[in-house]
């Protein structure tokens, strides 16, 4: 690469640089109103997966319910979507992070997510099967305005 090529570059980033800078301290400061509201209006988003999840017995806790779901994809599904909770997570990260391939359909992740809900409700914890949300290609179980108990 020439010398000259070099100092274009360098040049070029120093200018995105500069002009992202702004836009980073602007949606720092937003982040921080957002978490201030959510913290006002009892958003739960500090639960965890532990509160949630028993990973040695496979299963989900919920307002002293539990739904056993086996070592099987939904389970790696719920897992996935409680970590962390309250985000939305692409089909594309579910599938490589729940199946371990990117290669299958957005209806794989549709039909299991179905099945989840379904599982879900049927163990008394249609909160939380409701908590599942979709977007288009995303999905996220958000639980911040959902009511659980301990």
């Amino acid at each position: 690469m020439k010398h000259d090529d070099v100092v274009l570059l360098e040049s070029l980033l120093t200018e995105i640089v500069d002009a992202l800078t702004p836009a980073l301290r602007n949606a720092e400061v937003a982040l921080e109103i957002l978490r201030r509201r959510r913290a006002e209006h009892g958003d739960r988003s500090d639960l965890g997966p532990a509160d949630l999840i028993d990973d040695s017995r496979f299963a989900v806790r919920w307002n002293g319910a539990e739904c056993h779901l086996g070592s099987t994809v939904l389970f790696r599904l719920f897992r996935r979507l409680a970590r962390p909770a309250n985000r939305y997570v692409s089909v594309g990260r579910l599938l490589e992070d729940v199946w371990g391939d990117d290669e299958l359909s957005e209806t794989a992740v549709r039909s299991a997510v179905r099945h989840l809900r379904r599982k879900l409700e049927r163990a008394g914890m249609k909160e939380l099967a409701e908590a599942i949300r979709g977007q288009p290609g995303h999905y996220g179980l958000l639980i911040g305005d959902a009511d659980r108990k301990s």
